[in-house]
């Protein structure tokens, strides 16, 4: 070729993709896809013979190409015959006077585990999914030798991506691909090109159902990272340039055409080791530049006793580079919370979980001014752990999760955040109401972590000294007493009694507030015993244990401007 004035011309992509004076078959026709496809094709300039089973959908079709000026020819056909292939053929060498391209889009599927499969349907979908495209393409190449021609077949996705229920049509499928394959290798020398195009998940009248299950359709839209679904229209392009000149050198490859789907997974975004063990893919983010270093370098440690287990987990300072995610765990401060949650966008799609497990009262509050609130979920955790040093955590023993959502009563993706959890090996459980559940969490650390922080101690020493015991008793007493008054039924008994059998548990344990003290941080008294004051004041319960420490703590911020 020459590279000159009219060469250049002739790159324009009108030209390029130009299929005057050529005649298309399109099979499947009637359906979401095909009829796309038909439009195409006929919009490039070819002639049109399409092709089903539903005679009603088909002249629509044949109405609709008719009234964009393009010629169309339709042949109704049940494409189960085992004459269909030469039918076909001859339709569109009788109707249009040869045959250039060949779509082979006609598919059908029936969702069914391989021990429920049956003889009957098996035969079904492999007629209709590999054996018609084979021979339909046997017959339409002996027409296209003496002038080449171009063979496009729709495969999909399960060409190569394995899923239950589908053990006929993914390997219908798979089998289309390497037909195609061996299209190209025994067809090239008669000019004859075979490519197929393996679109992802589209919106068309067959998906409806797959889309109307929102498990089905979360599990998506979190692996495509474009964040929808694909449009029949946006396969048109694609099967434009293996029937046209414009993809002249292309034959025997799949082409895929899946908003991003195959390209790899995402990660699943919570900030703990667990979701890691679970099987979950996780990736941890910070603002420390250093911290995310030492995590992908060395991994998380957390020790446990004696036992030390190093788990390698991707860490980054740029939510961007993540994407959308299945679930994103907030563990920031409280008072990093707003910022947390604008820089975290990048991670929230429309499916997406976001949720909350820090301490004290306001958080959701907080989420619910960036995201949807129906897509927040909020808990309590009571697994502790003290920093030994950059990715290296002390976890003295497993302890409960509760979750639940901030708004409505629906508790589904409150289940599947606590799954998450359990696969991990650690408790979890729902609770559809689960704000009781945290100011049962906010009594603890009221009355736990500014005494723990005050006096020096770790969690034993808070419960074994008689006068420390006592106040963490009343100040506990305090804060279930405001709890009781917003409605919450909390037993003080209960909470007196579990706070030191966990302080128990926790032995040396220090409190985040301790570890606050210790680091010369900001710490989150005012979401905690701040919380209890507030509402304790628009209440009017009487709470001068909790006034006073958030006094003592906001003091001890002050002098080390710390404060707001």
């Amino acid at each position: 070729m020459t590279f000159d004035a009219e060469s250049i011309r002739a790159l324009a992509p009108g030209r390029a993709f130009a299929l005057d004076g050529k005649v298309a078959v399109v099979t499947g026709a009637a359906g979401g896809i095909g009829r796309w496809l038909a439009a195409g094709l006929g919009a490039a300039g070819a002639r049109v013979l399409v092709t089903d089973y539903v005679p009603e959908a088909l002249d629509e079709v044949r109405s609709a190409l008719a009234g964009a000026a393009v010629e169309i020819a339709a042949f109704e056909c049940d494409l189960t015959d085992e004459d269909a292939p030469e039918r076909i053929v001859a339709a569109a060498l009788d109707l249009l006077g040869r045959v250039d391209v060949l779509v082979n889009c006609a598919a059908v599927n029936r969702r069914l585990p391989i021990l429920e499969m049956d003889r009957e349907t098996y035969d079904w979908i492999m007629r209709i999914d590999l054996r018609l495209p084979y021979f339909l393409s046997q017959t339409a190449a002996r027409a296209m030798t003496d002038h080449g021609g171009a063979i496009v077949n729709i495969s999909s996705l399960n060409f190569q991506y394995g899923l239950e229920h589908i053990s006929v049509y993914g390997p219908a499928k798979a089998g289309l691909s390497q037909l195609t394959r061996v299209m190209a290798l025994e067809w090239a020398e008669h000019g004859i090109r075979a490519n197929a195009i393996a679109p992802g998940y589209m919106d068309t009248p067959l998906a409806v159902p797959i889309w109307a299950d929102p498990d089905v359709a979360r599990w998506i839209m979190n692996r495509v990272p474009l964040q929808r679904a694909g449009k029949p229209a946006e396969l048109v392009a694609t099967c434009q340039l293996l029937a046209s000149d414009a993809g002249s050198f292309i034959t025997g490859q799949t082409i895929v055409v899946d908003g991003g789907f195959m390209a790899g997974g995402r990660w699943f975004t919570p900030d703990a080791y667990r979701f890691v063990q679970g099987g979950h893919e996780t990736v941890l983010v910070d603002v420390i530049e250093s911290l995310v270093d030492t995590v992908n370098t060395s991994g998380v440690t957390i020790v446990r006793g004696d036992e030390e287990t190093a788990t390698r987990v991707p860490a980054t300072t740029d939510p961007s580079s993540v994407g959308a995610v299945d679930a994103v765990v907030f563990f920031t401060k409280c008072y990093h919370t707003a910022a947390a949650a604008q820089s975290a966008h990048p991670l929230v799609g429309a499916q997406t979980i976001v949720a909350s497990l820090q301490n004290g009262w306001g958080n959701g509050d907080v989420l619910a001014a960036e995201y949807d609130p129906a897509q927040i979920v909020l808990g309590v955790t009571y697994n502790s752990g003290l920093v030994l040093g950059p990715g290296r955590v002390r976890h003295p023993a497993d302890a409960a999760t509760t979750l639940g959502p901030f708004a409505g009563d629906s508790t589904g993706d409150a289940e599947r955040l606590a799954q998450a959890i359990r696969d991990g090996g650690l408790e979890a459980e729902v609770a559809a109401q689960v704000r009781p559940e945290i100011w049962k969490k906010i009594v603890l650390n009221a009355a736990t972590l500014p005494t723990a922080a005050l006096a020096g101690m770790n969690a034993g020493a808070l419960t074994e000294h008689p006068e420390m015991h006592e106040l963490v008793s009343e100040t506990a007493r305090e804060a279930v007493a405001v709890a009781r008054s917003l409605g919450y039924h909390i037993d003080p008994k209960e909470r007196v009694d579990s706070i030191h059998a966990l302080l128990e548990r926790a032995a040396a344990t220090k409190g985040s507030m301790l570890q606050d003290f210790e680091a010369g941080r900001r710490t989150e008294i005012d979401v905690i015993n701040g919380a209890v004051v507030r509402a304790a004041a628009e209440s009017g319960v009487d709470v001068p244990l909790n006034r006073a420490l958030v006094a003592l703590v906001k003091g001890w911020e002050a002098m080390r401007g710390l404060g707001d």
